[in-house]
């Protein structure tokens, strides 16, 4: 038990860095170097800002030309029919495309539009206009709502939602976060916008693992932000600008600008502006804290174990465990697994000797944490 808190509290009073950095594109001709988001197949979109173009990437990497002969590309998002919603920048238009990239409609919505997100629970689209510091939403019948506009608000790009449908915008200038509601902007942190280079902007954020993911642009750096206290901000990657790949203490990155989390791979993707069109990867994203709660009603046996563990829930719950996940002491995924069967059966035979958390994932979609020592 004394080793077990002590790996508790290390885990959530440090930063650990088992995450590793690849270069997941390198093509000059398809040089995405801004805002990018995942369609439900696992393929990837990208703005070429200084260009004309949207890019898709498929999951292993091949890129092809999606849309084309756009003044300055920016934000993107998917609707839930798969359709692409593309920023035009210098035409203050957002265009909604199918996904084999014929125009459905275009939009005119204001000066110089940026930043562009999905509502979780609808078909919504949140929107930046940098010309008046301004959130807004386009509705899938093409009415607009301002959300909010003006100070603090200083040229908002950046746009994510959290787990339970908080909206947090980043001020591209001064590099500000704010949770913004109808109306009312709350501050929530500075991410720190020093550090070198001419131009050292809050590019875009992103939201995953219970945290914010900012990029530096100009300081070549991704900053983590926490969002239950007020500044609880911690550099996450990057120092001198460069395209080192590698264990992230290492790695480096040249004017980081679009960030996307994928869950299914617990890994976020940037885009840089550079010109070299690259997209780097990180992966084993650190959980959060408090995803790594113990107050969970199911129970591992035995624990520790050396071969095989059992992990059962309690039959009054009437619930059963569709998924397992475990994650080293650092947060990396280890490996998942479809169950079948009760109780659910894991086996544990290649595990190094240490301790591990397990998450279980219920038939109601509720999941939860529990520890267990591999001897």
């Amino acid at each position: 038990m004394i080793r077990f808190l002590f790996l508790l509290l290390f885990l959530i009073g440090t930063s650990l860095q088992a995450q590793t950095v690849s270069t997941f594109l390198s093509d000059a001709a398809a040089d995405v170097d801004d805002d990018m988001e995942f369609d439900s197949s696992g393929n990837l979109y990208g703005s070429n800002f200084a260009g004309d173009t949207v890019y898709k990437i498929d999951a292993s990497g091949v890129a092809t030309v999606f849309v084309d002969g756009l003044a300055n590309p920016n934000g993107i998002a998917i609707d839930s029919g798969g359709n692409v919603f593309i920023v035009e920048y210098s035409a203050g238009t957002i265009h909604k495309y199918s996904s084999a990239g014929a125009l459905i409609q275009s939009y005119a919505v204001g000066d110089f539009p940026s930043g562009l997100e999905k509502s979780p629970s609808s078909d919504d689209m949140y929107f930046t206009l940098t010309s008046n510091s301004s959130v807004n939403i386009l509705s899938p019948d093409g009415t607009i709502t301002e959300v909010f506009q003006g100070a603090p608000l200083d040229i908002p790009v950046g746009l994510a939602f959290d787990d339970d449908e908080n909206l947090y915008v980043g001020n591209y200038i001064g590099g500000d976060i704010h949770r913004v509601t109808l109306g009312n902007a709350v501050y929530l942190a500075n991410v720190p916008t020093d550090g070198g280079g001419s131009s050292p902007f809050l590019a875009f954020i992103a939201y995953g693992n219970g945290k914010l993911w900012g990029t530096i642009y100009g300081s070549h750096k991704i900053y983590k932000v926490g969002i239950e206290t007020n500044d609880d901000v911690s550099l996450f990657a990057g120092s001198a600008q460069g395209s080192d790949d590698g264990p992230i203490a290492d790695a480096t990155f040249d004017n980081p600008g679009g960030i996307v989390f994928n869950s299914d791979q617990n890994a976020m993707y940037i885009s840089e502006f550079s010109g070299a069109g690259n997209i780097r990867r990180i992966d084993d994203i650190p959980l959060a804290v408090n995803d790594l709660s113990l107050n969970v009603d199911f129970v591992i046996s035995p624990n520790p174990s050396t071969n095989f563990i059992s992990v059962r829930i309690p039959s009054n719950l009437g619930l059963e465990i569709t998924q397992l996940a475990v994650y080293n002491v650092n947060g990396a995924l280890i490996e998942t697994k479809s169950i079948n069967e009760s109780p659910a059966r894991l086996s544990i035979t290649n595990l190094p000797t240490g301790m591990y958390f397990l998450k279980a994932i219920t038939s109601d979609g509720s999941s939860g944490y529990q520890s267990f020592i591999k001897e």
